[in-house]
């Protein structure tokens, strides 16, 4: 914060690892900002698991200075809307499109500070060009009101103090990080240290190694004074079973008093993972597994140990929370967290993660299974990270940053004294793999904007301008001109190629248009956001509809949503067949029904056991489509709609 001009609100990017205070930083420069300007803050993340958290963290820490602090990611908009508060934390998505509105209003001089963090994904191949995006019209727009204030005063102090939008960006130690100083004129501080020490160490066959292939320990387990030599061989014995060594590290970790975080590729890896421990933990715990003849007086205390691992009476209250949730109560899921292991990945609800994050982080769930959707920014105390392989789902290498991102999640600041984190490596290749994948240096930042033809993310762009009033003179528009579609389209947060898919269903349902079921509507706005979590999100492609499920709730539909179905020319053949050539229908009409049920209010656990979709897909889809829905048609539909109800 000594750095130059920093505190009258010069733009900074501060580059640390995991753990080394960034946040922090960022938090006070974000307070200072909006006590002394009077104005409002934005503060970015990319996941809306960590829009949830840091929401509730600058609750707690600001509501004693007046200041209102509401998140807006996924479904959740605060009443009133950004009006009534001072900060709002936001999803990369959310951000944009309050951006855009914000934009169009003229109200963009009411922010006075915008802080984003893991800045670096301005490079991720699926996001990165939307948040490229919004810092460009950002940096764009300021420029343009400090030249107005500067030519209509001369108080040097008010315009750059005051009346400046201020950018913090934090990011991860990258080769060019100076690059994105550069780009958004900001101060530039980089600093490789981090408060808490983290080891990497690479486990393969047994054996612990360090990164370049000193021998650490043999597993299944290392001997210490805790427990005596007889339990060790016993403990073997029953994680005997474990070919990789993970069920032994998580053992060990648990029998020191701390916490284990284990990344797999998949969500199906994850729920049978934490199901194994959970059986083995049960196995060692178990006074049935403690022999009867001389051997059990020296493994009582490796057995008394593990149990006291557990708070049971905490666990019972969790498993209660969860069972009144709107979800229910997932059966593999209390399986494994009746003894202290659990798994986290998109497949559940928002409710659902929010319940085992907090229970892991109060020390009540002791080893928590996830996907890499866990691994950015979200705090949890993990003194062990375990990394289940350096491939992907899709057998792909591991990116370096993924890997340092997940790494990171352990020995975080002021909840451990050091850091540990293990990479799992099958075979010689992976141990090849897993190798180079440590030690391999981090990705350079690149513009996902550059691009010698006309991609998606450059017609989205050049729409967002245009619409969004950021290019406003006859040389900015260069004969481009916004349009209600081009509005709607900016407002649902579509890209213009599916903005177009989209206007031509409309203007096919003109034409007949089945109003004696709601079902025709919910057609059109499922067909719009399934295509656009197709090609936006891929974690979503694999959603295919269960055909079987699909040819049942097809014999009891009623006359009504026969007839919507007919028009749209879906019939009872291309199911049965499974037709590759009716597959986009198939899967609109698919989910069209899931969201008909839940817009008839069908509780969410029986809509997705009726149509086998997994929850958190399904609520994820109901969220979107509301968004998309609401943002789309309101642009596009509501002068319309006003006018039919008039007459």
């Amino acid at each position: 914060m000594q750095l130059p001009d920093v505190l009258q609100g010069r733009n900074l990017v501060y580059s640390a690892p995991t753990s080394a205070g960034k946040t922090l930083v960022a938090e006070l420069l974000l307070l200072k900002r909006v006590l002394e300007t009077k104005k409002k803050a934005i503060f970015i993340v990319p996941f809306v698991s960590m829009a949830k958290e840091k929401t509730n963290y600058l609750q707690r820490v600001l509501s004693g200075g007046g200041v209102v602090v509401e998140g807006f990611m996924g479904g959740q908009v605060p009443a009133g809307g950004l009006t009534k508060v001072d900060v709002a934390v936001c999803t990369i998505e959310k951000a944009n499109n309050l951006c855009n509105r914000m934009m169009q209003e003229g109200t963009l001089g009411d922010i006075s500070v915008v802080v984003v963090d893991e800045l670096h994904l301005v490079s991720d191949g699926q996001r990165g060009y939307l948040l490229e995006l919004l810092l460009t019209k950002l940096r764009f727009s300021s420029l343009k009101v400090n030249s107005l204030d500067t030519a209509s005063t001369n108080n040097h102090l008010l315009n750059s103090k005051f009346r400046r939008l201020q950018i913090i960006g934090m990011s991860a130690t990258l080769p060019n990080v100076s690059l994105l100083a550069e780009w958004l004129d900001a101060a530039l501080y980089v600093t490789d240290h981090r408060p808490v020490p983290l080891t990497h160490l690479l486990l393969n066959e047994g054996s612990l190694f360090t990164t370049d292939m000193k021998l650490i320990q043999k597993l299944p387990y290392e001997k210490s004074a805790k427990v005596t030599v007889i339990a060790h061989f016993f403990i073997s014995f029953v994680i005997g079973q474990d070919p990789d060594g993970v069920l032994g590290l998580c053992v060990q970790t648990l029998l020191e008093g701390f916490s284990v975080l284990v990344f797999c590729a998949s969500r199906a890896r994850t729920e049978s993972l934490a199901v194994a421990i959970a059986r083995h933990v049960y196995t060692l715990g178990s006074s049935a597994s403690v022999p009867s003849n001389f051997l059990g007086a020296a493994v009582a205390p490796c057995h008394e140990a593990i149990r006291k691992t557990l708070d049971a009476a905490s666990l019972t209250r969790v498993l209660q929370v969860l069972h009144d949730s709107p979800a229910g109560l997932d059966k593999t899921l209390a399986c494994s967290l009746q003894y202290g292991a659990a798994f986290h990945h998109a497949g559940l609800t928002t409710e659902e993660r929010d319940i085992i994050e907090a229970s892991f982080r109060a020390g009540i769930v002791r080893v928590l299974v996830a996907t890499s959707t866990l691994s950015s920014g979200v705090n949890l105390p993990a003194r062990r990270v375990i990394i289940r392989s350096p491939f992907s789902a899709a057998g792909r290498p591991l990116d370096p940053l993924a890997y340092h991102q997940m790494a990171g999640r352990a020995g975080r600041k002021g909840v451990d004294t050091q850091g540990e984190c293990v990479l799992v490596c099958s075979g010689r290749q992976e141990l090849t793999v897993g190798r180079e994948l440590v030690t391999a240096p981090l990705p350079h930042v690149t513009s996902c904007l550059t691009a010698h033809s006309l991609t998606s993310a450059l017609k989205r762009a050049l729409l967002e301008v245009v619409v969004s009033g950021a290019a406003t003179s006859l040389p900015d528009l260069l004969d481009y001109c916004s349009s209600p579609l081009g509005r709607a389209v900016l407002r649902s947060g579509l890209s213009p190629d599916e903005g177009l898919l989209v206007f031509a269903e409309l203007h096919a349902a003109r034409r007949c248009l089945v109003l004696d079921t709601d079902f025709h509507l919910v057609m059109l706005v499922s067909d719009a956001h399934f295509h656009l979590v197709m090609l936006v999100t891929p974690i979503y492609i694999s959603c295919e509809p269960d055909w079987l499920a699909l040819l049942g709730v097809w014999e009891a539909l009623p006359a009504a949503i026969r007839r919507v179905a007919s028009l749209l020319g879906v019939r009872e053949s291309f199911i049965s067949e499974q037709q590759a050539t009716q597959l986009r229908l198939q899967k609109r009409f698919y989910t069209a029904l899931a969201l008909h049920d839940l817009l008839q209010e069908v509780p969410l656990p029986d809509v997705a056991s009726k149509f086998n979709i997994n929850k958190g897909l399904l609520q994820s889809l109901q969220q979107s489509a509301a968004t998309f829905a609401g943002g789309f048609f309101s642009c596009i539909l509501a002068k319309n709609i006003d006018h039919a109800v008039n007459n």
